[in-house]
Formats: C-alpha cells, structure tokens, sequence
C-alpha cells in the first residue's frame, strides 16, 4: 500500500457517519490525548475503578451522579468488589442504557453499527448484513479499532462526533485521532477489514486492558496506545491481508510478510 503522503485529501462524499460516536465526557490514558472535563469523587475508589473501567472519568463530582456510593451498594468488602459492582450497573444494570445509546458495535467500521456504506467502489469492503437472529456482520479493521480507541478519549478528534467540527470530513477536528481515520480510512479502501458479528443490543465492555495492541501509520506513527475489552476481542483471520506491523491483530499473532512491486503488507497465518 503506498504511503499516506501520496493520498493528499480524502473524498469529501463518500462517508455516511463517522467510525465512532465517542462517548461525550470521555478522557482517559494516556493524559496528552485527552480533552473535556474530569470528575473527581469524594471517594476516589469510585473514580479511580469508573476511569479504568470505562476508559473516561467519572461525569460526576463529590457524591452525586456516578459519585454516589449508593449507586453500587454503599459499602464494599475491598476494591475489587467494588469493581463488580460499578461493572454490573454499567454494562448490565441500569446505566447499562446510556453507554448503548451512545457506544454500540464498538470497533466496527462506520457510526455505531451503520457500517461505512455510501458511494464507495465495489472492491471497497463496507457495510454491513443482518443476520437472522438480530446481530449483524460487519467490517473490522485495524484502522476502525483505533479510532474507536482513540475517540474514547477524544470526542472531539477526526470524525469523532463530539462537535461540529469534529463530524466533518473535511475537518481535522482538534487534531487528534486523524492518523487513526486516515488508517481505518484506507484500510476499508485496501482490503485490509475482515467481518466480524456485532449484537446491536449489547452493550459493549469499554474497560481498558492491560495488553493493548499496538499500531502504526504508514509513517510510522504510533497509534493510540491504549484498547479497549471489546475491541480487544476483535482478531482477524488466517490469510487476512493487514499493514505491515499489524501482525498482534491477527488471530494467530504471527503473519507472512508480501509484496508486489512497491507495495508491502503482511498476511495472518
């Protein structure tokens, strides 16, 4: 695939959505690509577990809101108990909603579970189809789960959704997240997606993991160097062309190196 630099603009009518809708007060790891506000509770135990399980600081302060420790049952044998139950109210309970409402198909390409559909070349891998029992396959990339990674933290970054700016294809939004679009951008153009199915009613697991994989632009920038449970769960297959330094997305972890002429990319074995 060539470098980014011999593309100088992306089609400005092409795209129907962006590839994620982050979560609006959403600021997490690392600190440098974060915007919005941060909520600090009066029991930090709740901030500290609601920050690394969601990936954002709480939208609350003191003991209101996410704040208020009778939200999870009041009081809590240790930490990790607390944990649970700060987990169950969100992905299960009755917060459960708000993160669906505003996160679904997390890592898929295009807005939530829309897929990334209109006016793209028929070699382009796009869209989406509905299976019989409610779920859908749609089209994953490398690119598409880094911006969904990276709009977590920066809701106002490339094609973010946060503001105007940032749902604009001809805007850069605040500057963030633009390698991950430009990746997830080409990557759908390139053949470098695989499906994957995707339950439009579940609510998706936006706890940070401890072992993200990592990710380069073409220029050998780095990525967002932080993931997310429920892309981390998204693996493509044996034979799937991926850019080169791709290979921990494969399912496998291991890939064959190609070419063609100029152009470089691995396989997954």
């Amino acid at each position: 695939m060539p470098g980014f630099n011999a593309r100088k603009s992306l089609p400005t009518a092409l795209v129907a959505g962006t590839f994620a809708l982050g979560l609006f007060a959403l600021a997490q790891s690392p600190a440098s690509l974060a915007d919005g506000p941060r909520g600090v509770c009066d029991n930090r135990d709740i901030s500290t577990a609601i920050q690394s399980l969601l990936g954002r600081p709480t939208n609350s302060s003191g003991d209101s809101g996410e704040c208020n420790p009778q939200r999870y049952g009041t009081t809590w044998s240790n930490t990790a108990a607390l944990r649970q139950k700060i987990r169950e109210e969100f992905f299960t309970g009755r917060h459960a909603q708000a993160v669906l409402d505003r996160e679904r198909c997390f890592g898929a390409q295009g807005s939530m579970c829309g897929g990334m559909i209109v006016g793209l070349g028929e070699d382009a891998r796009v869209g989406r189809r509905t299976n019989p029992d409610g779920t859908y396959r749609i089209w994953v990339s490398v690119g598409s789960i880094n911006h969904d990674n990276c709009c977590l933290a920066n809701p106002n970054g490339k094609m973010c959704g946060g503001n105007p700016d940032a749902s604009n294809i001809n805007s850069n939004g605040n500057g963030k997240c633009v390698a991950e679009w430009d990746k997830a951008w080409w990557n759908a153009m390139d053949g470098r997606s695989w499906s994957a199915t995707f339950d439009p009613r579940q609510v998706p697991n936006l706890e940070l993991v401890t072992n993200p994989r990592r990710a380069y632009a073409q220029n050998g920038t780095a990525l967002v160097p932080f993931e997310t449970v429920a892309t981390r769960n998204l693996k493509a297959p044996a034979g799937q062309a991926l850019d080169v330094g791709d290979e921990e997305f494969c399912t496998s972890g291991r890939a064959e190196q190609k070419s063609f002429g100029p152009k470089r990319w691995i396989e997954c074995k």
